[in-house]
This record gives C-alpha cells, structure tokens and sequence, in this order.
C-alpha cells in the first residue's frame, strides 16, 4: 500500500488546542476517515475525547466514519460550538 499524504484543516477551539491552522499526516494506514481518526487518536492521545466530539467533513460535505479519503480531499475537522 503506498504512502498518502492528507492535509487537516482545523478550526477554532481544534487550531488552538493543536497550535496549527492545518495537520499534515503521512501513512500507509488511511483508507476511510475511520482510519484517520485512529491515526489522529493515536499521534495526540491528550485530545482523543474531543476529536470524538467533532465533526468531520470531506470536500465540504459532512462525513460519516466510512468516507473514503483520497490524497486531494478536502478535510476540516469542526469543532462542537455553542450559542444562543
């Protein structure tokens, strides 16, 4: 399996508790958003609760655990927000 490179975008709280606007990832590992979360779990363990709390979109549709992921997608992890 050949190695792909994503890129993250984070936003708000995601970007602050990360210290960066967008992760670059590199693995052999990811097929699906599944997997990248795994990846993501795994590498900050610290945050594992809140990326549980987030959403995830891929090219700019929100993205269920199964969504395929290809080197040219367009990920952004959401964080939860709040507001009246």
């Amino acid at each position: 399996m050949a190695k792909m490179s994503v890129s993250i975008h984070l936003y708000a709280e995601a970007s602050q508790r990360l210290n960066t606007s967008i992760l670059e990832i590199n693995s052999e590992k990811i097929k699906n958003l599944h997997d990248l979360q795994l990846l993501l779990k795994t590498a900050y363990p610290q945050h594992k609760d809140f990326f549980d709390l987030c959403a995830w979109a891929i090219d700019n549709k929100i993205a269920t655990n199964a969504q395929s992921i290809h080197p040219q997608s367009k990920i952004d992890l959401l964080p939860p927000v709040s507001g009246g």
